[in-house]
């Protein structure tokens, strides 16, 4: 498969993907949007190791859950 996959490829067959590597998988931007908080921050996190995810393609997947994010 030489094409990327699609938004819709991501929420259907990548989040099954990703449900075998972490615990309740969503979307990266889907997160972002449903909590407000800045992909970057997001980006921090999982660089750091503090949160568990998952790449399936272009997309990152995140484990759903609450996270305190302190603005310094």
């Amino acid at each position: 498969m030489g094409r990327k996959a699609t938004l819709e490829d991501a929420r259907t067959i990548g989040l099954q993907e990703a449900s075998s590597h972490i615990n309740n998988p969503i979307l990266l931007e889907d997160y972002t949007v449903a909590k407000g908080i800045p992909k970057e921050a997001l980006d921090s996190l999982i660089e750091e190791g503090k949160i568990p995810s998952y790449l399936w393609r272009q997309y990152t997947y995140i484990e759903n859950r609450e996270l305190v994010v302190a603005n310094k």
